[in-house]
């Protein structure tokens, strides 16, 4: 479904006392607002949010209809800026090319740290709340406060960003801060699944190339435990323990457990052809990607049999 049971009850407790007919010229049976799609311009709080699964979102929609309106502030006569429903608006409008689009208006909130504010409470409740979720949330909090002109300290700024993120603790905002020194490779391996928070977190006080190293190793851990298991292709999960050995082993210089420690330059090659080919295959995200992956790894292994045949 485009909007669960559990979306549907929290947009109606939130915008339930709105009046949903705020200076529109035309409303829907419910009495919700039809607003033209081109006077309609995304949150500038949404950049940086992925716009998740948006494909299968759009198909949803098409086979069942926008169930829920989206909610706008009136910007200006006739100009709306969206509160709430993003994905909504581009795959009913954009992606399908629906002219209007049932919305609830409200008045427009010139304060932008409440407008920010009011924009990331409805995020939280339809967005997958991760780590990339969080540092853009917060990327973004700071950048509102030094557009307003705010002038305090550090521990201020934190205080008014915890405010911002709906009462986010102080601590919890300084752990956040640290994941943004990791590279994204790291970052959106929390985002897939791969790791925890927690976990990533021991990657923390690595430079940027032992960062890298890091990546690669877990690749190449994920790669051989998808060899061993090739039909658990979703099984790529990494636990706590296997994450410390590597980080470990990368802060003292230990090669890989996965290669050899001695190769010539042909093994090197096959070496450096495997990783990036493995890589390439752990990334498949969608369904019809990792259905793909599964059936070009079935043509694979009757390649390889014939090679190895001929090689003996």
């Amino acid at each position: 479904m485009a909007r669960n049971k559990t979306f549907n009850a929290a947009d109606d407790i939130r915008f339930q006392n709105t009046r949903p007919d705020v200076n529109a010229g035309v409303t829907d049976k419910k009495g919700y607002s039809v607003l033209n799609a081109e006077d309609i311009q995304p949150s500038p709080f949404n950049e940086g949010l992925e716009m998740e699964q948006l494909d299968e979102y759009v198909k949803s929609v098409k086979e069942s209809g926008l169930i829920e309106p989206i909610a706008v502030y009136e910007i200006s006569p006739g100009k709306y800026e969206i509160l709430s429903g993003h994905q909504r608006y581009e795959a009913w409008c954009k992606r399908l090319g629906n002219k209007t689009i049932k919305a609830v208006v409200l008045p427009y909130e010139p304060d932008p740290v409440k407008r920010f504010k009011a924009h990331t409470d409805a995020n939280t409740l339809t967005r997958k709340k991760d780590l990339q979720f969080w540092l853009s949330r917060i990327k973004h909090a700071r950048k509102v406060l030094a557009d307003t002109g705010f002038k305090g300290t550090k521990a201020e700024e934190l205080q008014k960003i915890s405010e911002m993120l709906s009462g986010m603790s102080k601590s919890q905002l300084y752990r956040y801060e640290s994941f943004e020194k990791l590279i994204p490779e790291l970052q959106a391996m929390e985002s897939k699944g791969y790791l925890s928070a927690n976990t990533l977190y021991n990657a923390v006080g690595l430079d940027a190339d032992q960062q890298k190293q890091v990546y690669e190793r877990v690749v190449a851990l994920q790669a051989a435990k998808a060899a061993k298991t090739p039909d658990a292709v979703d099984d790529m999960e990494v636990t706590r323990e296997e994450f410390i050995r590597i980080v470990t082993d990368v802060r003292k210089g230990k090669p890989s457990e996965e290669t050899p420690r001695k190769r010539n330059t042909f093994s090197q090659r096959l070496d450096k052809a495997g990783t990036g080919f493995l890589s390439t295959l752990s990334k498949s995200r969608t369904k019809e990607e990792r259905l793909e992956a599964i059936e070009y790894i079935k043509k694979l292994r009757i390649q390889l049999d014939e090679i190895e045949k001929n090689l003996s």
